[in-house]
């Protein structure tokens, strides 16, 4: 099976402690169903940095209930000293910006 992104619109930036960041981004009515996760799963970010195609993973952080109520999914990112990313999104990423985005993975899962 290929992998495939989608753009998401980044909805908020909101910034936390130690220089790190809040990035939640709106999911559209059409890609819901692709984006649905359960606790402990991830998403894995593409961005063109320096001329350079860099991908990196960040755990969701925001509840189910979110997502259900305003289609919105959040991660944190905290930069990282010569982390290209990372510092990257910290320092440029902002409300409205696009972002290539793979549906939620990983089985770091909470079982019922």
């Amino acid at each position: 099976m290929a992998v495939q992104f989608h753009s998401l619109a980044v909805k908020r930036v909101s910034p936390e402690a130690a220089g790190s960041v809040a990035i939640t981004f709106a999911i559209p009515e059409d890609k819901k169903p692709a984006f649905a996760f359960v606790p402990g799963q991830f998403l894995t970010l593409k961005a063109n940095v320096q001329g350079e195609s860099v991908r990196r993973t960040y755990s969701i952080s925001s509840p189910r209930s979110r997502f259900d109520r305003f289609n919105e999914l959040e991660i944190g990112i905290r930069p990282v000293e010569g982390g290209l990313f990372s510092n990257w999104a910290v320092q440029h990423l902002k409300a409205g910006d696009q972002i290539e985005v793979m549906p939620p993975d990983g089985r770091f899962t909470v079982k019922k």
